[in-house]
């Protein structure tokens, strides 16, 4: 979601069901009928609006968690200035795809843009690097 209230009822109703720990925002989708949404990755491009949610997330929510799924940016790398925006708007931790949206699923993952984003805060980071080969079955 891109819009606080929209995001604000979503979690209400998330908090009147048992049995989830924890809220995660996913800033990562790079799908283009989401960016143009202003969701997923597009948020990236909107940090003030991208700290409202988190922030409206963490207020509203009754989960032990609130957590979020970044990517590296949208075009270009700015992986400590979307970690610190995320922990000061409240992210308990943060899972980093080691990728921007315009790499997609096939650049190389960054580990050291996603290190230097651990470096520049105090909580929690993940390391979050699928993608999308095709998985041979076991024998």
């Amino acid at each position: 979601g891109s819009d606080a209230d929209i995001v604000k009822k979503a979690v209400e109703i998330l908090n009147g069901i048992d049995g989830i720990d924890g809220i995660d925002l996913n800033c990562g989708c790079p799908v283009p009928k989401v960016v143009k949404q202003s969701a997923g990755s597009a948020l990236l491009k909107d940090i003030s609006n991208l700290k409202r949610i988190i922030e409206t997330i963490k207020k509203i929510s009754n989960k032990q968690m609130t957590s979020v799924k970044l990517r590296l940016g949208f075009d270009e790398k700015i992986p400590e200035i979307l970690a610190l925006a995320a922990q000061d708007a409240g992210a308990d931790y943060i899972a980093f795809h080691g990728r921007t949206r315009a790499g997609g699923y096939t650049a190389a993952v960054d580990y050291a843009a996603i290190g230097r984003a651990k470096e520049a805060i105090n909580i929690p980071v993940i390391a979050n690097a699928t993608s999308r080969r095709k998985m041979r079955p076991r024998r």
